[in-house]
């Protein structure tokens, strides 16, 4: 009975994704420009909900002797994260931009012993050493499982905005994904110690969708999907997984979805009532 429930519900996802692929053309007929991203987005966020709360056969790890790096915990899905891990058991290292802010003493007033903060820029090879150096002197009998390079930066501006020249391009591609490439060469050497580790990169449906006003940011994301694909075909032979997570967002993040469309109508003025039935809807859907 179980079985035939399971197969039920996977058949049902199934459909509703390839109606909404069908669909996707004739909606791409009655809007244009950024309308129609917007009605993707919607659609693939609900989508994704409906699958989260139907597949409940998801196989539990062991804990046990397991620790995890996690980069950008000072706020956001890298702070939540830290929590629920330590809380599941696991050995976390809660690598934080700032280990005085806030988000950082937070974790270390309510995680166990078991969590450590350290500082760690992304971008400052000096700090991805002195990380390593860390993570390899505390795990006493742990082994480092896995690392999700979580950390990232998020810039709203139309190609032609701006001052600084392509500096925000730079600085993006910096951060979101030469950050992970940089700390991925760093700790595969402790990745490679243990069996089936993983490497989670956190990427974006940016980087499948390239959408107005993020031109910068998507290029990173598109960047961290390349880098994944390719680095998975080259760490199998160790036993290590690549995973790639494209979260949508968080209730500590409800400003990405209102500067998105900011941003979009600012690009797209005549299109601005449409915009706004559609922020509308989401904001709406996610709330009830």
């Amino acid at each position: 009975m179980s079985n035939n429930i399971e197969v039920f519900k996977h058949f049902g996802i199934a459909f509703l994704g390839i109606l909404l692929i069908s669909s996707i053309n004739r909606i791409e007929e009655l809007l244009s420009g950024v309308g129609y991203y917007c009605v993707v987005l919607w659609l693939s966020w609900q989508l994704t909900k409906l699958y989260q709360t139907f597949n409940t056969n998801v196989e539990r790890v062991e804990s046990d002797r397991k620790a995890i790096l996690i980069t950008g915990c000072d706020t956001g899905f890298g702070n939540l994260l830290a929590q629920q891990l330590d809380s599941k058991g696991f050995t976390v290292f809660a690598s934080c931009l700032d280990p005085e802010s806030k988000g950082a003493q937070d974790l270390l007033n309510t995680c166990s012993k078991r969590l450590k903060v350290l500082k760690l820029d992304v971008t400052k090879d000096e700090d991805v050493k002195e990380a390593v150096d860390f993570v390899r002197n505390n795990l006493q009998t742990n082994k480092l499982w896995s690392i999700v390079n979580n950390a990232g930066i998020l810039h709203f501006l139309p190609v032609e905005w701006g001052r600084e020249g392509v500096d925000i391009f730079k600085r993006q591609m910096d951060v979101n994904s030469m950050g992970q490439v940089r700390v991925t060469k760093a700790f595969l050497p402790l990745l490679r110690k243990t069996r089936n580790s993983r490497i989670v990169n956190v990427e974006s449906l940016a980087g499948r969708i390239a959408m107005p006003g993020i031109s910068s940011y998507a290029m990173s994301k598109f960047a961290v999907r390349a880098f994944s694909e390719s680095l998975r075909n080259e760490v199998k032979q160790f036993d290590i997984n690549v995973v790639v997570i494209e979260p949508s967002k968080s209730k500590g993040l409800q400003v990405i979805p209102h500067a998105i469309f900011s941003a979009a109508i600012a690009v797209f003025p005549k299109q601005s009532l449409i915009v706004e039935n559609l922020k509308a809807a989401i904001i709406s859907s996610e709330e009830s």
